[in-house]
Order: C-alpha cells, then structure tokens, then sequence
C-alpha cells in the first residue's frame, strides 16, 4: 500500500444515475493531439475558489458533463463541473472560466466568460471529487470512458490550467496503479501536471475522460495521479445530495443571508402597506413605516431600525440597543433568534460605549458579560446559526472565560467544519491558555483552508505572544507581511508594530526600530518601546 505525501494540485430525491452515462462506451477513432485539442478544449474549464469578500483562495480546473446525456439545448439546460474536492472545499463561491476562444459562449456584460457556481450536487472527500451546478449554459460537454481503465503502457492526455494557465495540453502514458489508503485505485500518469491542474480530465486518444487529475508526489518527478472515471460515475449514481458551496465554510454568509431574509420579508410587508394607502394621502415612506411597525411592537421592526442603525454608524449605538432589547422584549416572530444575536453582537461590540480611561476595561468588560445571556438565547432558538457561536466565544475568550470559550468555539467548529475562521478562534483560545500544540494543530487547519493568508498568519503570531515564543511571532509576522500585498496599509502598519514588538522582546533593538518606521510610515503610532530601543542602541 502506497502512503507517500501528497500535494494536491490547487493553486492556493431521485439518482442521479438515470442522468449520467453509465454503459459501457464503443471504440471512437483516435484523434490527433491537435485533433483532441480542439474538441476537448471548449470542455475544460478554469476554477476560481473565493472567500466571502469575493477574493481568489486558489485556482484548479474542471471539465464539463452533461447531468442527460440526451440534453437538446434550451433555456433550462443545465451543465455540470467535475473538479476535485479539494479546489472548492474551502470556498463561498467558485468562477467558471472557460477558454476566451469559446466557440459557443458570449462574453458576459464585463467582457469576459466566467460565470459563478454556488451548488454542490455531488461530492466525495475521501476520493476528491466534486461536481458543481450551472443552469441555462449551453456549451460542449465531455463524454466518459468505459470504467475498465486501459492498461499501462496506454497513451494519454491531460488538459487543465497549470498556474492558472487556462487550457494547457499535456502527454504521457499510464505508468502504473497504486493502491490508497481506503482501499481505492489511483491511476498513474507521466503526463506533466503542476499546481492548478487539479480536476481536469485524463483522455484517452479518443477523448474520453478516464480519470480525474487530483495530485501529484512533491518528491518525484512525473509521479502524477488521477481518480479512476468508474469512481466518479459512482458519485453521479448516487441519490442528490445539493448543498450551496457556501454551507459549512462561512460564517458571515449565513449572517448575511439570514438578515438579507429579514429585510426580504418586511420589504414585502412594506410594499403591501404602501398598495393600501388611499390616493388622497401621502405616500408612505419606509422610515414612516418602519415607525409605524416599531409603534406596533413589531419585533422584525425594532430589529431592522437597529441594524441600520449599526451599519450606518459602523458601531453599535445606545438607540441601536434600545431597539433591539425591544426587540427581545416583543412578541416572538420568524427572527426571534436574530433579534437576540443582534443584542448580543452590539454589546460584543460596544467599544465606542465603553469610554476611554483607566474604567474603560472594566466598562468593556460588563457589556461583554451583558452579551452571553441574549447569545445562549440566540443559540437556543436556532442552535445551528453559527455566528452566535462565534460571538459568543470570542466573548468568552476575551472576558477570560476559557473553558466556556473552547466549548462555544468546539461547537462553532462543529457547524462549520471547513471554516478557517472557526479553528483560528479555538487556536487562539488554546494558545491564552497555555497549550502549544493543540493551538498549532488548529492553525495548521486553518491554514491547510486558507493557504498562505495573510490575516491567518498574522492572528497565528498573535497567538505565538500569548506563549511568549517571541521566535515564532517574528517568523509568522514576516510571513503575513510577506503576503500582504492586498491588505490596507493600517493592517500592515499594525503587522510590522507587532513585528518590532518581536524582536523587543529578542532584545534586537536594530530589527525592532526598523519594524517600527515601517510601521509609522504607514501610518501608525509610536511604539512605546521605541524609545527605549533607542537608549539601548546608544548604551
């Protein structure tokens, strides 16, 4: 049995069986690879992962299949994408890109071809396979291979986006079967591959797909590997199971779908109310109705005023909680547990109420405290909706209520399993309370979905303070200014304050005032260990 490391290749209801090709295919001539190029080619797409800020996490490839094989092209025809679990695992959205030169596809009103894919029909992560949703995209679809994989020795090609190279053809032979830990076959291909061809097809001369692309050996060179097409027919005969991409990664999307839900709902009672108004009256306007409602008692009202409020303000007021106590205090609707998170949110978030002085911590302390009730109340109510989770455990960690927090932040984990957020929070927790490993081990998850990122690394060295491992917070702050290049220059300027903090505590006075400039160059505040660094280097 094989066990080597691998690196997968990714750029940072009724069955399905009765809509996949499941006989037994006859021979097809055999193409040249110019040939295969120009048929395959429009099929195989590029894959973008993205964060809910709509940023890029990484990039793998696709090829495209037909749910009917029998499908005419009309307005409803669907396609779906095959790619590898992996390049989406991660991801609130995923852009399909296909090649420019599409025969088929218009560019869109931005000029280009990608299109967005939110659904998940079928998914396998033991075997890294996943198979994504488009609806009304009539472009070519690849057909798959019989299950019987050709013997090694047998020609084959690869097309996909190495780098993010969209549609490059690659040649080989099958050079070999080996065997995986959960007892399934992976085929063995010559055909170079590189990061970014994850889930693009491996053809035989006809161009018929026998295998998925999914990783290669870090250690060898032409060890590249792909999952068997039987595997993947598999998956498709198996009963539906469509989820949103987005379900089980972000926290912020289900908090923004939840009040987008809301403001739906009122919205439609707003615009009932405003069909009713006499025409030799004013016309009614939202502030009027929302007052109106809020006068009523309406919970979804005093909620709604208070969420604007916040989010006009940037920072939770005293008229925002005085709405949303109401809010509580009224009659229970549809979005009773919102009403309670929201109160509990907007004293996590009272800052701006807290004051300043040497009373502010404590002041800070008590709205922190005053958040859990209305938090746990929220959970009760809707004991799935994983921002309560959250907030109540960074809560909990900041009024140092450790074990409280490791329980809110295991069940937040629970809920969004491959969420980086979600493991940085319990990484943090751990750290505050003095565990090295099981800190690192979270952060290692929450890097392994967020590669290379630089806000993760930079919590990941604020953790490293907690420990007093002053190495380790220098060598992670390099790393997120290393990979900051997107980040605001008051992020970065707060990274490099930390940096010469590190090297304080090191005693490296030079490194340290240099970190500091930096970070006042970009606009930060002296560090009260300037001064100092500056005596030191005189003495």
């Amino acid at each position: 049995m094989l066990h080597p490391k691998w690196v997968p290749l990714v750029l940072v209801g009724a069955s399905l069986a009765s809509r996949a090709a499941s006989a037994q295919t006859s021979p097809s001539p055999v193409l040249t690879p110019a040939e295969l190029f120009e048929k395959v080619s429009p099929c195989v797409v590029k894959i973008v992962a993205k964060d809910e800020d709509d940023r890029s996490i990484g990039t793998g490839s696709g090829f495209v299949i037909s749910p009917n094989p029998e499908a005419v092209s009309d307005d409803g025809l669907q396609r779906w994408i095959v790619t590898n679990h992996h390049v989406v695992r991660a991801a609130v959205s995923a852009a399909i890109d296909p090649p420019f030169t599409h025969p088929v596809v218009s560019p869109g009103p931005s000029g280009d071809f990608a299109r967005s894919t939110s659904n998940v029909v079928a998914e396998n992560e033991s075997n890294d396979l996943a198979v994504l949703a488009t609806f009304g995209w009539d472009v070519p679809h690849l057909t798959l291979g019989d299950d019987t994989v050709p013997p090694i020795g047998t020609r084959v090609f690869v097309i996909s986006s190495p780098e993010g190279l969209k549609n490059t053809l690659s040649e080989g032979l099958i050079s070999g079967f080996r065997e995986r830990e959960n007892g399934k076959q992976w085929i063995q291909i010559t055909a170079p591959i590189s990061s970014g061809s994850s889930g693009g097809p491996v053809l035989t001369g006809d161009g018929r797909v026998i295998g998925v692309v999914v990783a290669s050996h870090e250690e060898g060179q032409n060890l590249n590997f792909a999952v068997p097409v039987g595997v993947l027919r598999q998956l498709l005969a198996r009963p539906n199971a469509s989820r949103e991409l987005w379900r089980s990664v972000s926290i912020g999307k289900e908090w923004d779908i939840a009040i987008g839900s809301a403001a739906t709902d009122f919205d439609f009672e707003f615009r009932q109310a405003r069909k009713e108004v006499q025409d030799n009256q004013p016309p009614l306007s939202y502030q009027d109705f929302v007052a109106r409602r809020a006068a009523e008692g309406y919970q979804l009202a005093f909620l709604l005023r208070a969420y604007s409020e916040i989010y006009e303000k940037g920072f939770p007021t005293e008229a925002a909680i005085a709405d949303l106590t109401a809010a509580t205090n009224a009659k229970p609707g549809k979005y009773d547990y919102l009403a309670h998170y929201y109160l509990g949110y907007a004293y996590y978030r009272s800052w701006s109420l807290s004051g300043s002085g040497p009373q502010s911590l404590e002041k800070r302390k008590r709205f922190l405290e005053r958040s859990f009730e209305p938090l746990r109340k929220a959970i009760s109510l809707a004991p799935k909706f994983s921002p309560s989770h959250r907030v109540l455990a960074l809560g909990y960690k900041e009024t140092e209520r450790y074990p409280d927090a490791l329980v809110a932040a295991t069940n937040l984990i629970a809920l969004v399993p491959r969420c980086s957020e979600a493991y940085q929070i319990r990484g943090q927790i751990i750290a505050d309370m003095g565990s090295r490993q099981g800190f690192e081990d979270d952060f290692k998850v929450a890097l392994d979905l967020r590669p290379n990122n630089a806000e993760v690394l930079a919590n990941m060295a604020n953790a490293y303070s907690a420990l007093e491992d002053w190495d380790a917070v220098i060598e992670a702050n390099k790393k997120a200014l290393a990979a900051a290049d997107k980040q605001m220059d008051s992020w970065k300027a707060v990274t490099w304050a930390n940096l010469g903090n590190g090297y304080v505590h090191k005693d490296d006075c030079r490194n340290a005032l240099a970190a500091f400039e930096k970070s006042r160059a970009l606009g930060g505040l002296q560090h009260p260990f300037e001064e100092h660094c500056r005596q030191r280097l005189k003495e």
